[in-house]
C-alpha cells in the first residue's frame, strides 16, 4: 500500500513537471533572440550573411526607436499626473496627446521601413514566407488586443454604461 502511494506520487510529480515544461516557450521568442528577432524564426535557407545583415539592421532599429518609446512613456506619465490634478489643464493634456500621436506615427513608420529593409535582403521564396509570417503576426496582435475574440465584448474595455 505504501509502495503504491509512493509510485502514484512520483508519477503525478513527473506528469505535472512535464506539463509545466511543455507550456514554456523555447528559444527564439521575443526581441532578444540570437537571430536578431522573432520575425526571422523559421525563414527557410537564411545564409550567415543575411542573418548578420539582419541582426545589424535590427540592432540599429532598436537604438533608433528607443528614445521615441521613452518619450511616449514619459508623456504618458505626465498625462496621468495632469489628469489627476484638482483642476486639470486641458490645453496641456491635448498637447501631450498630439505629441504622443506624432511619436507613435514616427515609431510605426520606422518599424515599417525596418521590415522593408529586412525584406530587401531576402530571396523571393523567403519573401513569401516573411510576408505570410508578418500577416499572421498582425492578425495575432489584433486578436490579443481585442481579448482573443473579434469585435466588442464584455471585458477588454467594453462597458455597458456602468463606469
Amino acid at each position: 500500500m505504501k509502495r503504491e502511494k509512493v509510485i502514484l506520487l512520483l508519477a503525478t510529480t513527473f506528469m505535472l513537471t512535464t506539463i509545466s515544461l511543455s507550456a514554456q516557450r523555447g528559444p527564439g521568442y521575443g526581441q532578444g533572440t540570437p537571430e536578431g528577432n522573432h520575425m526571422l524564426k523559421g525563414i527557410p535557407d537564411l545564409s550567415e550573411d543575411q542573418m548578420d545583415q539582419i541582426k545589424d539592421l535590427h540592432t540599429a532599429h532598436l537604438k533608433d526607436i528607443k528614445p521615441l518609446k521613452n518619450d511616449v512613456k514619459i508623456n504618458n506619465a505626465i498625462l496621468d499626473a495632469l489628469q489627476t490634478e484638482d483642476e486639470p489643464d486641458l490645453g496641456k493634456i491635448n498637447e501631450l496627446i498630439e505629441e504622443n500621436g506624432k511619436l507613435l506615427t514616427d515609431i510605426r513608420k520606422k518599424q515599417v521601413a525596418h521590415k522593408m529593409e529586412i525584406r530587401s535582403l531576402l530571396t523571393d521564396d523567403q519573401k513569401v514566407f516573411f510576408d505570410n509570417k508578418m500577416q499572421r503576426m498582425r492578425i495575432a496582435s489584433k486578436a490579443k488586443f481585442q481579448g482573443g475574440r473579434m469585435g466588442a465584448h464584455p471585458g477588454m474595455g467594453y462597458h455597458r454604461g456602468n463606469w
